[in-house]
């Protein structure tokens, strides 16, 4: 992920995480998360997916800190 991020932010493009299988979640979205931290510093930059209409979805709660208003590492399209 760091090699995409690097290439996004090198020609100007957003990298959008997604996740289909429900089971590879939690492990995609920390490391969305921390891939948000390192590179999102000026402009959001990675943004993570949440499929909030699947029963099995994980919470949206270990997220929020750096979804906060004002953070630019935050970003995140409800799906």
């Amino acid at each position: 992920m760091d090699v995409l991020a690097k290439k996004a932010r090198e020609v100007g493009v957003w990298l959008m995480v997604d996740t289909e299988q429900t089971y590879f979640q939690p492990a995609i979205s920390h490391l969305t998360l921390e891939m948000q931290r390192k590179f999102n510093v000026e402009k959001p930059l990675i943004f993570n997916t949440y499929q909030r209409y699947l029963k099995a979805s994980s919470p949206l709660s270990p997220s929020l800190p750096a979804l906060g208003l004002g953070d630019p590492t935050g970003g995140a399209p409800l799906i």
